[in-house]
């Protein structure tokens, strides 16, 4: 770098006046006209004129944008409105601002506000803003402040030396903090935040893993790294905590002081306290030095710091905690007659029948040979069997499975939660089931079978009349499909065979007393009054009842009857033997409810899906020992370890007391079937009723996650208190329901009906979803206020709103709905919100999120109770407030802001007026611009009372200090307790006052009455003049102006005067006139003094003036040489200087300074050394 041409050319400027107009010209000669705005050329005579709108001051300088300004040696400023202040400064963005030797803003003109502060700082994209000695911004409105700091991502923040932040919304603050990945935030010295939305607060923290934190210090000192959370999703808290597992949790610190904190170093793992270490895989540690060092593992202490774990509850689960109470009362427990069992303590249960069984709390099996299994379940008759709380089975061999199932009736039988068979003979199985016909079957959830021998199939089908089967309701019908093609004489034949004789695909054989009908496709009948009518179904046998009756029927896709009057009614059904009958899918029948038959002959079971003999269930029976019920198959054990718990399949758990948990994992996997809630029921391969107390899931892979959530489909979910029925129905939120397939819910409280339907807000009801609706028909006219309308309510509503009834009213939009959810609230707008109870937003994206809160106005927000904003962008934020106006600002307590922009920030305070600000409590500012501080009042535009207890009245008024006033135009008090009263006044000292256009005060408690050129009139001199009393005396002022008085009206006084008066009559003419020369003669030399004096005064203030400006120099941190120019002005004279600093070594400087200013013979220089330690 040439210095000396840079220091020639500092000090080589001239400042010029020319008739009271400031013009500026640089470089040498300088020449300067009347002309502004300034301009200046390149080069040797620069002239400062008219030419354009830019301003170029320095060598080669060059402002070639719009309104431009370069100043500096070779600085350019290309962009439009752009300013380049330095050595080779560069502003190539609109509005772009760089300033310091190198600094640049902007690679392109649509850089826009792109600005750079500082030697080579560089703010190279749109709203990039770069402050710091090689600070980068090279983001889209990102941010780099500090020495070397570096934000490269969109909307990037980095602060601090050597701060980086390098990828889009990151944010690193503190030296050598670092935020790498995306929308990372790192705070603290060295801090590091790499992993995705990680967040690493503390110096030396580091977080690496997506979604971690890492939070706390390095305290160990120098080659020792802070707290560290290296896994996804973990969280590391506390001085020296280390994390490396992903979704592992450690809450510490280094209670030792070695270097290393609490640490968790396995998935999932938790370490809570000081130096606590969860090593073992599915381990957690609690408490200070605690170590869980072995697998699904949870310590309190370590082998020499044990802890007593106080305040259990009573477990009542397999996998619970039991406390020394259930375990003492277990010891000292013992038999009733008959068998009983009660584990948790609670009312014992009864059997009273001979060889009856009675297990659960308060259970009751009052029947020869009753068995009843489940808390407050009854079994009230001779072979009644009851599994499953609350479940009652009443009658001769009745049977009730399932929580609340209710068999009440000889020979019923229920299977499912909530279900009834209500009639003899009845069958009922699902959820929520109604057979209540003689000998009716009713299968499905919802489904009803209410008369004698009808059959109702699948879920909400229903049989309305005798002797039928239905697999639908009207209006939800279904088809019977999939039946295989018949191949021996004796199978069923399909449609398609029969089809394929005759021109019919059906095939039935007949006898002699009725028809064999075969309706289903590849179907097959044979005997009289036989019917096939499900695809490749086979019906064969014979009606022997009445004519007219049916034969054989087989309904079911695939199902088979065979035998007189055996029916198989569901799909792959099987009914083997006159009158046998298969109701259920996939099932096997050789009897009925009045017709049971043996099967004999049947070798052990050795596979899960055998069937089992006597003898291998009563060894099982014999090998029992708790009140549990478990069938096991041959790849893993059932377990039934909750009280009073039923599971049946292969490695199916029943956890929970009074669970039940049918089906398994069929091909040996490791999940199973499970159900560990109080009164959960799990049923089909893979179901899982999880923890919550009464969930049910029924399905494969179903699952009912929560307290009573209910899950019925494949894949169906249901999570707390949810309802899912349908295949992959999905519900995630409290009390809601979701029906169809795929249909999902995650809001509480909300429904969703059919297939693909999803409600994704609270308390609604949906019927589609966002890409498929659906209508509601058949609605009728609501009534009352909950009622839904129908489009004629809607329509006639509208007609007299907007029609042509009420033309001043109007509503259009595209947007996203409003949403008012508070009590009595209204929104009107897209995206208007209304969360308070009887809020209103009204506009596009308005807002009213408390009590009484009114918003009216795009964007407009009113945030506090009672608060009211109007106006687009208006905030009232505080209880109470009120903002009107576009951008108005309300955000105090009983603030009042009203104006465009208008800002009331104190409480009880009011701004009135555009851009007027009120920013103390009980404050008011009045007028365009005006600004009040607390207990301050400014009245008038730009007016200012900024200082407490302060008045400021008239355009540009200022009351700046306590309890200072200032009334009139422009007028200043600006000193404690100063007054300042008229056009221009000025009261700049303590206690003083001026009053008068222009009047301006000069010292502490002085009062000033009118300015400069100002007379000054008392009124009616005489009458004051006669009210005088006493001794008068003459008003005197000093040369500062100031007032006093003398006492001259004394008797003495006066006899004096007339002594002078006749010692002056002796004078003669040639003495007076002797005199006049003297007097002459002196007031020349005075004369000439005074000019000498006023020179001498002029060259004083300039050598004051130079010494000014010579005393700016500056020394760049971390430069071999530093360059300064400054100017001066002192008391009308202006001073100039430039100087140069050069570092010959470390901590050792040399510099030197030139200075002159406007007045004669004021040049001088300097030299100097500094030395740093």
């Amino acid at each position: 770098m040439n210095t000396s041409r840079l220091l020639r050319v500092r000090i080589s400027g001239a400042l010029l006046l020319a008739s009271s107009t400031l013009a500026i010209a640089m470089t040498s000669p300088a020449q300067a006209d009347t002309t502004a705005p300034c301009n200046t050329g390149n080069g040797p005579d620069a002239v400062a004129d008219t030419s354009d709108d830019t301003l170029e001051c320095g060598e080669n300088a060059s402002a070639t944008g719009g309104n431009a300004t370069a100043v500096g040696n070779g600085s350019a400023a290309s962009g439009s409105l752009s300013l380049a202040v330095g050595d080779s400064a560069s502003a190539t963005a609109n509005n772009g601002t760089a300033v310091g030797q190198f600094a640049q803003a902007g690679d392109a003109a649509s850089d826009t506000n792109a600005s750079a502060f500082g030697r080579s700082a560089q703010a190279t994209a749109a709203g990039a803003t770069a402050i710091g000695a090689a600070s980068d911004a090279f983001g889209t409105n990102s941010t780099a402040i500090g020495i070397l700091s570096v934000a490269t991502g969109a909307d990037s923040i980095a602060v601090g030396r050597l701060a980086q932040a390098s990828t889009a919304r990151s944010v690193a603050i503190g030296t050598g903090a670092s935020a790498t990945g995306d929308e990372a935030t790192a705070l603290g010295e060295a801090a590091d935040a790499s992993g995705q939305a990680a967040i690493a607060i503390g110096n030396d923290a580091e977080s690496s893993g997506v979604g971690s934190i890492a939070i706390g210090s390095n305290t160990a000192g120098a080659d020792v790294f802070g707290v560290i959370a290296g896994g996804r999703a973990t969280i590391a808290i506390g001085s020296e905590t280390r994390i490396y597992a992903d979704g592992a949790i450690a809450i510490g610190g280094d209670l030792d002081n070695d270097g290393l904190g609490s640490s968790a170093n396995a998935t999932g793992n938790v370490a809570l306290g000081a130096d606590s270490f969860a090593v073992g895989l599915n381990s957690v540690a609690i408490g200070a030095g605690s170590i869980a060092d072995l697998n699904d593992s949870v310590s309190v202490g370590s082998e020499t710091n044990r802890r007593v774990i106080t305040n259990v509850a009573p477990g009542y689960r397999d996998d619970h905690a039991v406390t020394l109470g259930q375990v003492n009362a277990l010891l000292s427990g013992g038999g009733t007659p008959g068998v009983v069992v009660n584990v948790d303590g609670g009312f014992s249960p009864t059997a009273t029948g001979t060889g009856s069984i009675a297990i659960g709390d308060g259970a009751i099996a009052d029947g020869s040979e009753a068995v009843v299994v489940g808390a407050t379940s009854g079994a009230n008759g001779n072979g009644a069997t009851t599994f499953g709380g609350f479940a009652n089975a009443t009658g001769t061999n009745a049977t009730a499975l399932g929580f609340s199932a209710n068999a009440g009736a000889n020979n019923a039988t229920t299977l499912g939660s909530s279900s009834s068979a209500s009639a003899s003979g009845a069958v009922a199985v699902g959820t929520s089931v109604q057979a209540s016909g003689i000998d009716s079957v009713a299968i499905g959830t919802g489904s009803s079978a209410g008369f004698a021998n009808s059959v109702a199939l699948g879920s909400g089908s229903t049989a309305s009349a005798a002797n039928t089967v239905s697999v639908g309701s009207t209006g939800f019908e279904r088809r019977i499909t999939n039946v295989a093609d018949g191949v021996a004489d004796s199978d069923a034949a399909t449609v398609g065979q029969l089809k394929a004789i005759a021109g019919n695909d059906k095939f039935a054989t007949n006898g002699t007393t009725g028809t064999a009908t075969a309706n289903g496709t590849n179907s097959l009948a044979i005997g009289a009054g036989t019917i096939a009518e499900g695809t490749n179904s086979i019906a064969i046998g014979l009606d022997t009842a009445d004519p007219g009756d049916v034969g054989a029927f087989a309904s079911g896709q695939g199902a088979l009857a065979v035998g007189a009057e055996a029916q198989a009614q569901g799909s792959n059904t099987i009914a083997l033997g006159a009158g046998s009958l298969a109701l259920q899918d996939n099932t096997l029948s050789i009897g009925n409810s009045t017709l049971k038959r043996r099967i004999t002959n049947v070798a052990d079971a050795q596979d899960d899906n055998d069937a089992v003999t006597l003898g291998q269930l009563n060894d099982a029976l014999a090998d029992s020992a708790t009140p549990f019920v478990k069938v096991n198959g041959a790849t893993g054990n059932a377990v039934a370890g909750g009280l009073n718990a039923i599971a049946i399949g292969t490695v199916a758990t029943a956890g929970g007391a009074g669970s039940i948990a049918i089906g398994g994992d069929t091909i040996g996997g490791a999940n199973s079937t499970r159900a560990d809630g109080t009164g959960a029921i799990a049923m089909g391969s893979f179901a899982n009723s999880g923890s919550g107390d009464g969930a049910i899931a029924i399905g494969v892979r179903a699952r009912g996650d929560g307290a009573n959530a209910l899950a019925i489909g494949t894949d169906a979910t249901a999570f707390a208190s949810g309802t899912a029925i349908g295949n992959l129905s999905f519900v995630n939120a409290l009390t809601g329901t979701a029906i169809g397939e795929s249909a999902f819910v995650s809001g509480n409280n909300s429904v969703a009906l059919g297939a693909g339907s999803a409600a994704l807000q609270a308390n609604v009801v949906s019927v589609g979803s966002a890409s498929q609706q659906r209508r509601i028909v058949n609605v009728a006219a609501g009534s009352a206020g909950t009622d839904a309308v129908n489009v004629a309510q809607l329509n006639s509503a509208l007609n007299g709103i907007s029609g042509a009834n009420n033309r001043f009213f109007g509503i259009n939009s595209t947007g996203t709905s409003a949403s008012a959810t508070g009590i009595d609230a209204l929104a009107i707008g897209a995206l208007a919100n209304a969360v308070g109870n009887r809020g209103v937003a009204v506009g596009v994206s308005a807002v009213a999120s408390q009590e009484s809160a009114n918003s009216f106005g795009t964007r407009a927000r009113a945030e506090g109770i009672n608060s009211a904003s109007f106006g687009a962008d208006a905030r009232a934020l505080a209880n109470n407030a009120i903002a009107i106006g576009a951008g108005s600002l309300a955000n105090a307590n009983f603030a009042t802001a009203v104006g465009r922009s208008a800002i009331a920030t104190g409480d009880s305070s009011t701004a009135l007026g555009r851009a007027a600000e009120a920013f103390g409590a009980n404050s008011a500012a009045f007028g365009t611009g005006a600004r009040a501080a607390a207990q301050g009042v400014a009245f008038g535009q730009t007016a200012r009372a900024t200082g407490n207890n302060t008045t400021a009245l008239g355009q540009q008024a200022l009351a700046s200090e306590l309890l200072a006033t200032a009334v009139g135009n422009t007028s200043s008090a600006t000193a404690q307790s100063a007054t300042a009263i008229g056009s221009r006044a000025k009261a700049a000292f303590a206690g003083s006052t001026a009053v008068g256009a222009n009047a301006e005060t000069t010292a502490a408690n002085q009062v000033t009455l009118g300015g400069t050129g100002s007379a000054v009139r008392i009124g009616d001199i005489a009458a004051s003049t006669q009210a005088q009393v006493g001794p008068v005396s003459v008003v005197t002022v000093d040369e500062a102006g100031t007032l006093g008085r003398q006492t001259v009206a004394t008797a003495a006084s006066v006899d004096n005067v007339r002594v002078s008066m006749n010692t002056m009559q002796a004078i003669t003419d040639a003495q007076i006139q002797n005199l006049s020369g003297s007097i002459s003669a002196l007031d020349g030399r005075i004369t000439g003094l005074a000019f000498q004096l006023e020179d001498l005064d002029q060259r004083t203030r300039g050598g004051i003036a130079a010494a000014m400006a010579m005393g700016g120099t500056m020394i760049v941190p971390d430069s071999t040489f530093s360059v300064s120019a400054n100017v001066s002005t002192y008391q009308g004279e202006q001073g100039f200087s430039g100087s140069i600093a050069a570092r010959v070594r470390e901590r050792v400087y040399i510099t030197a300074s030139v200075a002159g200013s406007t007045a004669e013979k004021s040049t001088g220089g300097r030299v100097g050394v500094a030395f740093g330690f």
